[in-house]
């Protein structure tokens, strides 16, 4: 029976490849194209990452500390919605595209938090990046409320 599991293993084991990404410096290239949208401030990455990784910290301070992102993300968001809605009603196509843009920057930043996160996950067990910033930015990005990742699906 053992000879059978092992050879079952042999296959998939010669023959496995990693599927999707390797390549390290996707992280970085993500990082970069995260933090160029302006979504959020270094001072706000630092502050949450500090009450993160304080063992005194309190919940309630971490929520303090990432609240301010997620609220103005999330009126941004709202506001572009908004003047979405008041362009199409009002037949102003510039205004419109306008807000669609903010919008749809926004929802690619929600989508790119999730990436750049996944993705770090997976290649920091394989690569030394010997970055605290890249570090830093895994904690902050995991820690944006999935309230808000739902908020922005669900205002689309």
């Amino acid at each position: 029976m053992r000879s059978v599991a092992l050879g079952a293993f042999k296959t998939y084991y010669t023959t496995a490849t990693l599927s999707g990404i390797t390549d390290p410096n996707i992280v970085l290239d993500l990082r970069s194209k995260i933090d160029s949208m302006g979504f959020y401030e270094e001072f706000e990455v630092n502050r949450v990452v500090f009450v993160e990784i304080n063992p005194d910290s309190k919940q309630a301070q971490l929520e303090a500390a990432i609240a301010p992102v997620a609220i103005r993300l999330l009126k941004q968001f709202k506001e572009a919605q908004t003047e979405f809605k008041a362009a199409t009603a009002n037949k102003d196509a510039k205004a419109g595209a306008a807000a669609e843009d903010q919008m749809d920057a926004l929802l690619l930043f929600r989508a790119d938090m999730g990436t750049f996160h996944r993705l770090y996950a997976f290649l920091s067990q394989i690569f030394d990046y010997g970055n605290t910033d890249i570090e830093k930015r895994s904690i902050f990005l995991r820690l944006i409320p999935p309230e808000l990742y739902e908020a922005l699906r669900e205002l689309r």
